[in-house]
């Protein structure tokens, strides 16, 4: 399972989407990953990976009923990326983990230029950005967005 998936995310060039997408060029090389690796299914990773490509239906079908932890955590992911701000930053909260949101920030500033990191505050700069569709900060909250990603896979 976890070399085909990690070959699969090896292949997405582009950089996580900061807003979610009604449609993905990689949706069907996913669906045959899933179809290869049915272990994958209704599992956080798979959640994960449509999160990957800017798809958050499957992914807020996997996490809805979460509580507490990572499920929480990518339930925030899917949040923000529907723009629903408030709500992304209620599941961030909900996460019951500090650790876990310090082990992610933790990665975020090793491998980024990035010194802090709070999902909270990212939210924030992400709805900001939303108000004005500036070019570089675009780039620069989707670098920010496939770290946090990263980080989170490697959680997994």
């Amino acid at each position: 399972m976890e070399v085909a998936a990690n070959q699969w995310i090896e292949r997405q060039s582009e950089l996580m989407p900061i807003c979610a997408r009604n449609e993905s060029s990689q949706s069907e090389s996913l669906k045959e990953l899933l179809a290869t690796q049915k272990d994958l299914l209704g599992s956080n990773r798979e959640a994960m990976l449509w999160l990957r490509i800017g798809l958050i239906e499957r992914p807020h079908d996997i996490v809805q009923s979460a509580t507490k932890g990572i499920p929480a955590y990518i339930h925030g992911v899917v949040h923000r990326l529907e723009g629903d701000y408030w709500n992304a930053n209620y599941w961030f909260r909900r996460v019951g983990n500090s650790e876990l949101i310090q082990d992610i920030a933790s990665a975020i500033s090793q491998n980024s230029t990035v010194d802090s990191f709070d999902p909270a505050d990212f939210t924030n700069q992400v709805e900001t950005w939303n108000s004005t569709k500036d070019s570089a900060k675009s780039a620069e909250l989707r670098r920010i967005a496939t770290q946090e990603w990263k980080a989170l896979w490697a959680m997994l």
